[in-house]
């Protein structure tokens, strides 16, 4: 009962920081606002963050200021068996800052503090340390003893290679995303068969998405596809994996509609889509999409159990997802029209 508890009161206090889970109506709202003064003020008012300068919020600040908070009080709050589940899930934000990190040393850019998602105390690689980075050896230095280590040390040397950030980045994708998998499945506090189930689909989706831009983004085999897929505890749709790493163009991605979105929702992708780049931005979305309503599922039932928390964190990250699309767009003066298809909470 004491943990149930402490659930009802994370959860509740959640519920209390998600301003930015409007309904579809106030992502039309944010995309037609008439000027610049009226879209800051309708974030301001929704309770988003906002810096200091009056400039647009970037994903990063808004993950920084408005979703790690959440975890930071998740983490003070919950039972300590649950604590590792969370810590995976804060894991892969992490990884965004090991990912930008390789970037920049592969490109021979300095590294942007700015660019970087603060974690404080949350971070298993603190913010300071990315600053004098120069060298591949000198990420692998700091990211011991953490999630990151381990892919870094096997591909660390193949930097100089023509594909080289692509491998490192797609290894460290691959081991965080599979520690996530068996953290979930290592559980069994209050939520965990929701948790697990949630994290399946979370994961299908990932993968699927990671799949098909490895073979039509990147040109890879399919079996140099398969190999770099975490394919592992997927179940029954392994064979949708699989049948994706067969795709070679974007016409036929059209058979897999079906078979993840239905048969509606396949003759509509096939009836608004012209373009390639179309074609991969409406399938992208689409496993958003799935994503978006896993979490959402995720809330139906009583309050008890790191599931929920799971799915309000995630749901708040979806948020922040669209709302920096939508800044981003109206800094380069886009139409709502044009900003529409760009979003997972399409109005």
């Amino acid at each position: 009962m004491f943990a149930a508890a402490q659930y009802s009161e994370t959860v509740a206090l959640l519920k209390t920081r998600l301003a930015g889970l409007f309904p579809l109506s106030w992502y039309r709202t944010l995309c037609e606002s008439p000027t610049a003064a009226a879209f800051l003020k309708q974030l301001q008012d929704a309770g988003i963050p906002l810096a200091p300068d009056g400039r647009l919020p970037t994903k990063q600040w808004l993950l920084t200021h408005w979703l790690v908070p959440d975890y930071r009080s998740v983490m003070l709050r919950i039972p300590r068996a649950a604590q590792p589940v969370i810590r995976a899930w804060i894991d892969r934000l992490e990884l965004e800052n090991v990912k930008y990190a390789v970037r920049s040393l592969a490109s021979g850019e300095s590294i942007r503090l700015e660019a970087l998602i603060d974690l404080g105390p949350l971070a298993t690689i603190p913010k300071a340390a990315f600053r004098d980075l120069t060298h591949m050896a000198d990420l692998e230095a700091v990211a011991q003893h953490t999630t990151f280590e381990t892919p870094l040390r096997a591909t660390a040397h193949r930097l100089p290679e023509e594909h080289g950030g692509f491998i490192i980045e797609a290894a460290l994708d691959r081991a965080v995303y599979s520690s996530l998998n068996r953290t979930v499945h290592r559980y069994r506090g209050l939520g965990a068969v929701s948790l697990r189930r949630l994290t399946s689909q979370f994961m299908t989706m990932m993968v699927l998405l990671w799949v098909i831009r490895y073979r039509l983004s990147y040109g890879l085999p399919a079996e140099t596809v398969l190999g770099l897929a975490a394919t592992s505890s997927l179940g029954k749709v392994v064979d949708i994996v699989h049948r994706a790493t067969a795709v070679a163009t974007h016409e036929d991605l059209q058979s897999l509609w079906t078979d993840v979105a239905g048969e509606a929702a396949s003759r509509q992708s096939g009836q608004s889509r012209a373009t390639s780049e179309q074609t991969l931005l409406a399938w992208e979305h689409l496993l958003w999409h799935k994503v978006h309503q896993a979490a959402s599922a995720s809330l139906l039932g009583p309050p008890f159990g790191v599931s929920v928390l799971v799915g309000l964190l995630l749901l708040k990250e979806l948020a922040i997802r669209d709302i920096a699309v939508i800044c981003q767009g109206r800094a380069q003066s886009l139409a709502s029209d044009a900003l529409r298809p760009l979003l997972i909470h399409q109005y």
